[in-house]
Parts: C-alpha cells; sequence; structure tokens
C-alpha cells in the first residue's frame, strides 16, 4: 500500500471516529460524484474520492465529514463494489440530494479541517504539500 493512500487511511480514520479500510482514488460507482463514503457490510467504511474533483482535500474532507455524522444512520451496503461510474444517477436526483441539510454541514467541517490543514502544515517537511496537509490533520483535535 502506497504511502499516501495508509496516510489518507489514517487521516479519515483520526477524523471521522470510524473504522476506515480504504480511500480510494477512483471515480464513485455513482457516475459524475465527486466523492462518496459507504458502511461495507462488515460496518467498516471506505471513501472514493474522484481524482476529476475540483478540490480533492476538500472532497476527502467532506466524506470523512459524512463518516463523522452520518455513520448512524448509513445502511450497510455492497454498492461499493461497483465499478467506477457504473450506477447513473440523475442530475434532478443529485441536485435534490445535495440539497439535503446533511450536505451543508459536512461541507462546513470539510471547511473547518481545509483551513486547519492549509494553516498547520507549514510544520512538516517534505516538498509534497499534499502529504503536508494530511500529516498536519492527524493532529487536530476538537
Amino acid at each position: 500500500m502506497a504511502t499516501t493512500e495508509k496516510l489518507l487511511i489514517e487521516v479519515a480514520t483520526h477524523l471521522s471516529g470510524r473504522p476506515v479500510i480504504s480511500v480510494r482514488v477512483q471515480e464513485p460507482p455513482w457516475n459524475n460524484m465527486s466523492g462518496a463514503c459507504w458502511k461495507t457490510m462488515g460496518f467498516k467504511a471506505v471513501i472514493d474520492v474522484n481524482p476529476g474533483a475540483n478540490n480533492p482535500l476538500r472532497t476527502f474532507l467532506h466524506e470523512c465529514a459524512h463518516l463523522k455524522f452520518d455513520w448512524p444512520a448509513m445502511d450497510p451496503t455492497d454498492l461499493w463494489k461497483a465499478e467506477p461510474g457504473s450506477l447513473k444517477i440523475l442530475d434532478e436526483t443529485r441536485k435534490q440530494l445535495n440539497a439535503l441539510p446533511r450536505e451543508n454541514k459536512a461541507d462546513a467541517q470539510a471547511g473547518t479541517w481545509a483551513r486547519y490543514a492549509i494553516e498547520a502544515c507549514w510544520r512538516y517537511q517534505g516538498d509534497n504539500v499534499f502529504e503536508k496537509q494530511l500529516n498536519s490533520l492527524l493532529n487536530y483535535s476538537e
């Protein structure tokens, strides 16, 4: 497993407080989505981050926030096993889902985490800014 993938899993687990087993940089099963998160049948979490997302860090953090806040209401599923982009979602359905209050809550939390990552990443050495931001999030506490 690549270092960045391990780091993504560590950060997702830390921020969400949930047992994250995988963060996949791929289009989610639903077509044209920036990200998605899942509760597996084994009650573990999987996150998908579309590499074509406008802001992959923000998308990742948004999905971590969903795990943090929405986990109790999430039904276990195997949909995360579907091929990337293979499930079609209508634009109208996507708009309705994006208008739900939980999306605003996840966006707000993702914004808080993203600001922290940007402000704190200078403390870490290396050339990879994304990894420095992830490392800073391992020290985030509320």
